[in-house]
């Protein structure tokens, strides 16, 4: 293999990792959110009886009640 050839596999390579990383990083970003969206929504609503009752409008407080 020639020094070129070795560039352009590492080229390869490099833009192949980035495509992970990206698809990696969507998966922890939408984790976080549902995580935060929680968290609020549960500091929020201290009664049960009310997220019940929100909870049949909204479908994330339904989500978070589950």
């Amino acid at each position: 293999m020639t020094l070129s050839e070795l560039a352009d596999l590492a080229e390869i390579l490099s833009g192949i990792a980035v495509l992970v990383t990206l698809i990696f990083l969507v998966f922890q970003i939408r984790d976080n959110t549902k995580a935060t969206r929680i968290n609020v929504l549960s500091t929020h609503y201290t009664d049960g009886i009310e997220l019940t009752g929100d909870g049949s409008r909204i479908p994330e407080l339904a989500e978070a009640a589950y």
